[in-house]
C-alpha cells in the first residue's frame, strides 16, 4: 500500500469484505424465499409511498411531533459504525510507517462518513412527505436537512468509536451510554430550532462539521489504540 495516492491494499480490503458480507448472507438468506418476499414487499413500498404525496395523509403522520421523528431517525443513526480496515497483521507497520497507518485509516473514515451521508439521505427521502407535508419544508430545506443528519451520523458514529476502541466492558458503556443520550438530545433540539428556517439549517450544519473534522483528527492522532481498532473491526466485519 502506498502512502499517498491510490491504495491497492485498501481496495483489497474492502473487495475481501464485501465479498464476506454477502457470504454472510447467503449463509442465512434463502434468495428464492427472498425475491418471492421482495418483489410483492417493494411493490407495496411504492404504492405506500405514492400515496403518502397524493392521498391525504393518516392520522398517526399528521400528529407526529418533528421531535418524535428525528428521536426516531437518531435511532437508525445507531445502527452505523466505523470500519477503517485495520488487520493484525499491520501491527509490523505501527513504528516503521505511521503515516502509512494515518492514510489507512483516514480512508477509512472517509468510508464510514460517506456511508453514513448516503443512509441519511435515503431516511430523508423516505420521510420526505412528512418533512414536507406535515413539517411544511421546501425542497432545499428538505436537501439541507439529509445533510445534516448524515454530519451528525458521522460525528456519532467517529465518536463512539473513539469510546468503544478506549475502552471494554462496564467502562465502555460508562463512555457510550452519555454520548448516546447527549448527542440524541442535541439533535432532536437542533432540529426542532431548525425547523423552517434554511439560514438555521444551513447554520447547524457548519457547525456539525467542524465537530465533526475536529473529532476526526482526534481519531487519527489517537496512540496506544492498534487493538481497539483490530477489535471493532472485527466486531463490525461480523456484526451483519
Amino acid at each position: 500500500m502506498r502512502e499517498n495516492g491510490n491504495f491497492p491494499a485498501l481496495r483489497r480490503r474492502r473487495k475481501e469484505h464485501f465479498k464476506e458480507q454477502m457470504k454472510n448472507l447467503r449463509l442465512v438468506v434463502d434468495w428464492t424465499v427472498w425475491v418471492y418476499l421482495l418483489v410483492p414487499g417493494l411493490l407495496y413500498l411504492i404504492g405506500w409511498y405514492t400515496s403518502l404525496w397524493t392521498k391525504p395523509l393518516p392520522a398517526w403522520a399528521t400528529g407526529l411531533p418533528l421531535p418524535v421523528l428525528t428521536g426516531l431517525i437518531d435511532v437508525v443513526m445507531l445502527t452505523g459504525g466505523v470500519l477503517i480496515f485495520v488487520e493484525e497483521a499491520d501491527v509490523l507497520f505501527l513504528k516503521s510507517r505511521p503515516l502509512w497507518m494515518r492514510t489507512l485509516m483516514r480512508q477509512g473514515l472517509y468510508r464510514s462518513c460517506l456511508q453514513h451521508l448516503g443512509k441519511m439521505i435515503l431516511i430523508t427521502a423516505l420521510t420526505a412527505p412528512l418533512w414536507s407535508r406535515v413539517y411544511e419544508m421546501s425542497n432545499l430545506q428538505i436537501a439541507l436537512m439529509a445533510v445534516w443528519l448524515g454530519a451528525v451520523a458521522s460525528f456519532q458514529a467517529i465518536t463512539l468509536h473513539i469510546a468503544k476502541v478506549r475502552h471494554t466492558g462496564w467502562r465502555r458503556w460508562i463512555q457510550m451510554i452519555p454520548l448516546v443520550i447527549g448527542i440524541g438530545y442535541m439533535t432532536i433540539h437542533a432540529t426542532s430550532w431548525m425547523h423552517g428556517q434554511t439560514w438555521k439549517i444551513s447554520f447547524g450544519i457548519v457547525i456539525i462539521m467542524l465537530l465533526l473534522i475536529t473529532v476526526g483528527q482526534m481519531r487519527l492522532l489517537m496512540k496506544g489504540t492498534f487493538e481497539g481498532d483490530v477489535r471493532e473491526d472485527l466486531r463490525s466485519s461480523l456484526q451483519l
